[in-house]
């Protein structure tokens, strides 16, 4: 019986744990001269945060599917209920033009654990541009 308890909350926990994202977007934006991608994050999990993968991605129009176009990961701890700035450099050069989103694609926490982003990413903000 105590066995069984325990999946049972195992399953629960793992189901809520994919389901919802750990980090919420605030703001994804370039700079004037769009060398630099500005991302705020909020860390509404109960756990420390210690790494964060983004992807930038574009809308396809052709099938309207989305193609990935940069990632991007934001390492140091970010404690539950702390929002954070970062800014990287657009490495490559991409073009930022079109319909641009930004999604959370992973979310390591200090404990080891990790959250990855279901198909049906719901962990997305629109980019803006200057």
């Amino acid at each position: 019986m105590r066995s069984l308890v325990v999946v049972l909350l195992a399953c629960l926990t793992g189901q809520n744990a994919s389901g919802q994202c750990p980090v919420q977007l605030r703001q994804a934006s370039s700079d004037a001269t769009r060398k630099n991608v500005t991302i705020r994050y909020y860390n509404s999990s109960p756990r420390a945060v210690r790494d964060v993968q983004f992807v930038l991605t574009t809308k396809d129009k052709s099938d309207g599917g989305q193609s990935a176009i940069g990632n991007f990961s934001a390492r140091s701890i970010l404690h539950p209920n702390q929002e954070r700035t970062v800014v990287f450099p657009n490495l490559g050069a991409v073009t930022l033009n079109g319909t641009l989103e930004l999604l959370v694609k992973r979310v390591s926490f200090a404990d080891r654990s990790t959250w990855a982003a279901p198909r049906n990413n719901a962990c997305k903000i629109q980019f803006n541009e200057p």
